[in-house]
């Protein structure tokens, strides 16, 4: 059974070799797996991510010679010994040097692919919703769209805030996401999956608003008309979906 090792110290991720290893999404899972399982063998970790364990080694390996995880020991199961990895400390923290430009590039790819696993878990929870039967029918009864135990949401928000507003906003995020971190897998508990991406809503340069203004229509095909559809109004709404 999957352990946690004491390692309350936490990592910080800053080596532009780790940085770039982090782009691949199913990286992103080995990592994020074994820090919620504690030190595992690659076949635990392959059977909570629901991934063959022969598809794991190779990226196992470079994130373990990257120096993202750590071999503490060997497990047995059976005739078999398989070797036990963790992650170096809890929690992994990503350094932003803003100024470094490589950096921001790699960073940005980073949340590129983390908004990428989270279209697929939460595409994979909702149309669970619509199951008839088996696995993905049983998992569409815990799901919950409101109350105190709603579990599935999508939300983005935009607002005006003062620094004080902001230091609160900023600790309140921390608190939250101290107790998915601190979370262990036990009885009556359900693995979820949060993702945060914060910013500033910058608005577009000038430059490039005007290239877009000056940009050449699209060529009509013969035939069609030359009357432009009427627009759809617009909702000025700052939040977007619920």
């Amino acid at each position: 059974m999957p352990r946690r090792s004491a390692r309350p110290e936490p990592y910080v991720i800053e080596r532009p070799s780790q940085v770039r290893l982090l782009a691949s999404p199913v990286r992103q899972e080995v990592i994020d797996g074994v820090q919620a399982l504690g030190a595992c063998t690659v076949a635990e970790l392959a059977a909570s991510l629901g991934r063959r364990a022969d598809s794991l080694y190779y990226h196992v390996g470079a994130l373990e010679r990257a120096g993202l995880l750590v071999r503490v020991g060997v497990r047995r199961s059976g005739r078999r010994a398989g070797a036990v990895f963790d992650v170096p400390g809890r929690p992994m923290r990503l350094a932003y040097r803003l100024d470094d430009a490589g950096q921001a590039a790699g960073v940005t790819a980073i949340v590129s692919s983390l908004l990428r696993l989270a279209r697929r878990d939460f595409a994979r929870a909702i149309g669970s919703a619509g199951a008839g039967v088996g696995a993905p029918a049983r998992r569409a009864n815990h799901l919950r769209a409101e109350g105190p135990l709603r579990n599935i949401r999508g939300s983005r928000l935009k607002g005006w805030l003062t620094d004080a507003e902001l230091r609160r906003f900023n600790a309140l995020v921390e608190r939250a996401l101290r107790v998915v971190q601190d979370g262990r897998r036990r009885p009556g508990t359900r693995q979820y999956a949060v993702v945060l991406v914060v910013s500033p809503a910058e608005p577009a340069p000038r430059r490039a608003r005007n290239a877009a203004r000056a940009a050449p229509s699209p060529r009509r095909a013969p035939g069609d008309s030359a009357s432009e559809p009427s627009a759809a109004p617009q909702d000025h709404s700052q939040r977007s979906t619920p």
